[in-house]
């Protein structure tokens, strides 16, 4: 999503694949983009990336993955929740959601080569966070790695099951 306040919902086991070649789907690519959002929601309901995702490049992005629905990526690609472009001195927010923040729904699922919060080796600037949110218990077999925020938000139990090593708050 290239500009403002874009929307995306998959819901009702609908299933939205990008497969375009080895391009990441990207919420918030530019520096100028803000308020973009992906709500995955429902059993069935599948976000699937060929090249990976990138949650709030330069610019602003938030992604919810709710209820049983799926987000997955291709075999080592990972999911990327902030970044920032070589060079540009600021990076973007990315927000990845397990659950809806202060809802009661349950988590979705998340089938990917890792969780990499920026690309960086430093601390980027932009501002990542992986929050769980649900309200059941979610067991994640994909690594997180990078700098950013973890967060058990909702009133489930979240049980990470990868050698983890990122930076920042949990």
């Amino acid at each position: 999503m290239w500009g403002d306040n874009n929307s995306l919902t998959v819901a009702n086991g609908a299933v939205y694949s990008n497969t375009a070649g080895n391009g990441a789907l990207a919420l918030g690519f530019r520096a100028s983009s803000q308020g973009n959002t992906v709500l995955v929601t429902g059993a069935g309901s599948l976000l699937s990336s060929s090249g990976g995702v990138i949650i709030g490049y330069a610019g602003d992005g938030n992604l919810t993955v709710t209820d049983g629905a799926t987000l997955a990526t291709d075999g080592n690609q990972s999911i990327v929740v902030g970044d920032q472009p070589v060079g540009s001195g600021s990076g973007g927010t990315g927000v990845l959601n397990i659950g809806t923040f202060g809802g009661s729904d349950s988590a979705g699922t998340i089938v990917t080569g890792g969780i990499r919060m920026g690309t960086q080796v430093l601390p980027p600037a932009g501002s990542r966070f992986v929050n769980f949110n649900q309200t059941n218990t979610l067991t994640l077999t994909s690594v997180i790695t990078g700098h950013g925020t973890v967060s058990q938000l909702g009133t489930g139990t979240t049980i990470l099951t990868a050698n983890n090593f990122y930076n920042g708050g949990t």
